[in-house]
């Protein structure tokens, strides 16, 4: 039997807004690294900006069945398997010799990695460990680091 004692709300609030600072911070940074990398790699603006909107598409179409699976097999699992999944993204990412290894990398690793840690997901796991009165503050300020 594990011993849950440690999950305390604070516990789970702080890792899910982390979570939610890693993931929405790293994708909202990308637009800074674009005419460097571009530059750099002898590919014009369009490559890493259609990376970057595959990215987007892939993460809208992809939360529900995201959320289902973590219904399914809980939020822990799909949380864990999505951050192996953005890891893997930019690994691809930083080895990019070409733009299609850009768009396989960002466009859709990262795109299926923040569907599987994005708010849906982390704000009703944080949303479960808090009172209804305390729930609007609580998503709130997990919200303000995502």
């Amino acid at each position: 039997v594990t011993d849950r004692k440690f999950l305390t709300p604070l516990v789970v609030l702080v890792c899910g807004t982390t979570i939610l600072l890693l993931s929405f911070g790293l994708r909202q940074n990308l637009g800074l690294y674009m005419w460097p990398m571009s530059s750099d790699l002898g590919w014009g603006r369009e490559a890493l900006s259609f990376a970057i909107a595959l990215q987007s598409l892939i993460w809208g179409i992809a939360t529900p069945l995201m959320g289902f699976l973590a219904d399914r097999f809980g939020p822990a699992k799909v949380v864990a398997a999505g951050g192996l999944l953005y890891s893997c993204g930019l690994y691809i990412l930083s080895n990019a010799s070409y733009p299609v290894d850009a768009t396989i990398g960002i466009g859709v690793f990262t795109g299926f990695a923040l569907s599987m840690t994005s708010f849906p997901i982390i704000l009703s796991v944080i949303g479960r460990r808090y009172p209804p009165l305390k729930r609007s503050l609580i998503l709130g300020i997990a919200t303000a680091g995502g």
